[in-house]
């Protein structure tokens, strides 16, 4: 392996380390703060269950604010899967490059040498992390929902209407996502990311 190969096969493996563990702490990132505003929000409700006097505005608000945060660690998520896939690539290509110079065929190869796989994988525990944010994202949504309508009607709780909103919200935050990782993924790297000419 030339110096130029060896250097990159390096530093790609170093991209998928850093994108891998950018990926994790997003996922934790959005945890938290999902958590920590249902708390708050419990800590706000009045006791003995009465719905009249809760603060129906500012917990619309807060969870409308939570539900944007969420969409911002989403989008950073999927964006960090299409950066994670072409360093994958690009270790992909150089080991295949290394196996096909080699003068005999005495070493069986173990790992990936596929370059041409989809930004998108279902089973992937970055597909499954992005969703898990997605549907964080569908719950505040749902709940944005319910409290606007609480604060409107006072007593005519819309439940079934505000779990519709909050799973359809993450359904097609879900395909979109995947939607975008497929398609960019059948660009090159300059074209998917920088969006240069190709």
């Amino acid at each position: 392996m030339d110096d130029f190969l060896k250097l990159e096969y390096e530093q790609c493996i170093n991209l998928l380390l850093r994108y891998d563990d950018r990926q994790l702490n997003l996922a934790r990132f959005a945890t938290l703060l999902s958590c920590a505003v249902a708390s708050a929000m419990i800590a706000l409700a009045p006791g003995e269950g009465n719905a009249s006097n809760m603060p129906w505005a500012f917990m619309a608000l807060l969870s409308a604010l939570t539900s944007l945060g969420l969409a911002v660690v989403f989008c950073g998520m999927v964006q960090n899967r299409l950066y994670f896939v072409f360093p994958a690539r690009q270790v992909n290509s150089i080991r295949r490059h290394e196996l096909h110079r080699r003068p005999d065929d005495s070493f069986e190869n173990k790992m990936y040498v596929n370059t041409a796989f989809s930004a998108f994988h279902p089973m992937s525990t970055h597909t499954i992390m992005s969703v898990f944010v997605a549907i964080q994202i569908g719950v505040f949504g749902g709940l944005f929902h319910f409290c606007i309508s609480m604060a409107r009607t006072g007593g005519q709780q819309p439940l079934l209407s505000s779990i519709l909103i909050g799973l359809i919200a993450a359904v097609v935050l879900a395909l979109a996502a995947s939607l975008y990782l497929h398609l960019m993924s059948n660009k090159t790297p300059d074209h998917a990311v920088h969006a240069a000419e190709q």
